[in-house]
């Protein structure tokens, strides 16, 4: 889908992304046998998706990769998960495993200067250029910071979740949407293999993550309740008003079944919502 948070946008944000190096010899065979990418795949700047999940195929961490030599970047929302079980299996394997401390950023709108220096990702977002940039201070990119108002509404607009919040350790990989992106159905076995295979061939999921576009009024917050025919069918999870103040946009999981319209309300407020697959 195109974004739909509205008008262009250029700035930087702090503090939503973490980035978790692993590296050495063996750092590509190691995560070849727990991710769900294949890492055969992982290129030096234009990131892919990827998901680590736990032993019955739910999520533990989402994530995009790039590799510089032998050392592969993983960067993440969800930074502790990611790490703790990492280091579960990292048993006799010739590579390292750190949460990198130094700044990272998310650029908006704007290809980071290749004179900035730094480790430099190009996510691929529908409608909007994102990049994350590792080792450089903000001052260094000539670019406004954006507050978070701005950035939800892009990535809300992008369909992209937020761990913990839109999803969860709760959610089936087929119920993000993001499975197409993220997913090898080629290479050998991985962690919580069995599950996305599974559905993959067989089988459906009961409820997925859409987007919510709202015409006009204020975006509904996080707990909103969604109906359709009077019944309650899910809450809101994350929302912001479009950045040209058109209306505004959420993510929500709902029923498989909800492919058109739903009504969204909150205190003495309603509002009609149309409902798209949030394919980030």
């Amino acid at each position: 889908m195109n974004n739909m948070s509205g008008l262009a946008i250029q700035g930087y944000v702090a503090g939503v992304t973490s980035a978790v190096v692993v590296e050495g010899p063996e750092a590509g065979s190691f995560l070849q046998g727990l991710i769900s990418q294949d890492v055969e795949r992982v290129q030096e700047i234009e990131a892919i998706r990827s998901f680590l999940l736990g032993p019955r195929g739910k999520f533990r961490s989402l994530m995009w990769l790039i590799r510089r030599a032998d050392a592969f970047w993983l960067f993440t929302d969800s930074p502790e998960n990611l790490l703790e079980d990492l280091r579960r299996f990292h048993l006799r394997v010739d590579c390292t495993i750190t949460q990198y401390e130094g700044p990272v950023l998310d650029v908006l709108g704007a290809r980071p200067s290749e004179e900035t220096g730094g480790v430099v990702a190009h996510i691929p977002w529908k409608g909007v250029e994102r990049w994350i940039v590792a080792g450089v201070e903000p001052e260094l990119l000539s670019l406004d910071q954006l507050h978070e108002g701005e950035w939800t509404a892009v990535r809300v607009g992008a369909g992209e979740p937020e761990m913990g919040r839109d999803v969860d350790e709760g959610t089936i990989p087929q119920e993000s949407g993001l499975v197409p992106d993220a997913v090898s159905f080629t290479k050998g076995c991985y962690l919580g293999q069995e599950l996305v295979a599974r559905i993959d061939s067989r089988g459906r999921v009961n409820k997925r993550l859409v987007l919510l576009e709202i015409d006009n009024g204020e975006a509904p917050p996080a707990g909103a309740r969604i109906e359709v025919g009077g019944d309650d069918v899910g809450v809101v999870s994350s929302s912001a008003r479009k950045l040209d103040g058109t209306g505004s946009v959420a993510l929500a999981m709902v029923p498989a079944r909800v492919t058109e319209s739903v009504m969204v309300t909150w205190g003495d407020a309603s509002v009609e919502a149309h409902v798209s697959v949030a394919d980030g």
